[in-house]
């Protein structure tokens, strides 16, 4: 059986009501003059509804447009700043502290850096030494990747619940590519590692590798990609200031014992 569609239904309904008045106008032609009067003023009548309802269904229509562009635009603001927050307040600060590049490489576009800087710098990371993230908490990064990237995750799965169907089908697919990322997996895991590793009295233990790593920049810039060609901002660019912590230096928890396995 077919669907019912109410557009169509509507649209059948108006049709019919434009025949009825022209009909009824045509036949005020052939009638003596009080049938005439009549049949003029009922399809006048008629043809006004049928206007009035073309009116409605049209301001019906900027309306919904409207909400529409709205929650796209409240969508991939909530997107640009759950990336944001993730690149600057992450992604960066595992750079920073795996990082040994001297003098650093001047970084602005949280684009350029995911996509060009992170990956290499993040496999040398020692997911055991403590994250300056979380002072004034002592706490060892495997802990701290772990809650901050479950965190994202969910942000994103919540985001695909309430918004994805608002926007272009490419950004949430691009979004639904980096939760099924083996990093995004492994890092929201990271919190169990660690404890275990702690009981076994090992204090060196590297991050994911170079290729975990980039697959997901990769998929983390097309997401961005993807806003910033909606948006036509960059998602986030860096300030000099980012660089600076009173507690550990550049490279602070970098492991030094040469390249990762890939």
């Amino acid at each position: 059986m077919e669907r019912f569609n109410p557009l169509k239904s509507r649209l059948a309904a108006c049709l019919v009501i434009a025949v009825v008045a022209l009909v009824l106008i045509v036949l005020s032609k052939y009638v003596d003059a009080w049938w005439s009067g009549l049949l003029q003023n009922f399809g006048s009548g008629l043809l006004t509804s049928l206007l009035l309802i073309v009116a409605y269904d049209r301001i019906l229509e900027i309306r919904q447009q409207t909400e529409a562009k709205k929650r796209e635009q409240t969508g991939l603001r909530k997107l640009n700043y759950a990336l944001s927050r993730h690149i600057r307040g992450i992604l960066f600060d595992i750079y920073r502290s795996s990082t040994e590049a001297q003098p650093v490489p001047a970084l602005r576009s949280y684009r350029d850096f995911v996509k060009t800087h992170f990956a290499q710098e993040a496999q040398h990371l020692n997911i055991l030494a403590t994250s300056p993230a979380s002072y004034p908490v002592q706490q060892p990064y495997a802990d701290w990747i772990g809650k901050t990237h479950e965190v994202f995750q969910q942000q994103l799965q919540r985001w695909i619940a309430a918004y994805a169907p608002s926007v272009s089908a490419n950004i949430g697919m691009a979004v639904e590519d980096v939760l099924e990322s083996e990093y995004m997996r492994g890092a929201s895991q990271f919190a169990q590692l660690s404890g275990q590793m702690q009981a076994t009295r090992i204090s060196v233990l590297p991050f994911f590798n170079q290729g975990v790593c980039q697959n997901y920049a990769d998929r983390l810039c097309a997401v961005i990609d993807y806003v910033e060609a909606s948006t036509g901002q960059p998602v986030g660019e860096f300030e000099n200031d980012d660089w600076h912590n009173a507690l550990y230096p550049v490279s602070h928890a970098r492991v030094h014992n040469g390249p990762l396995p890939h």
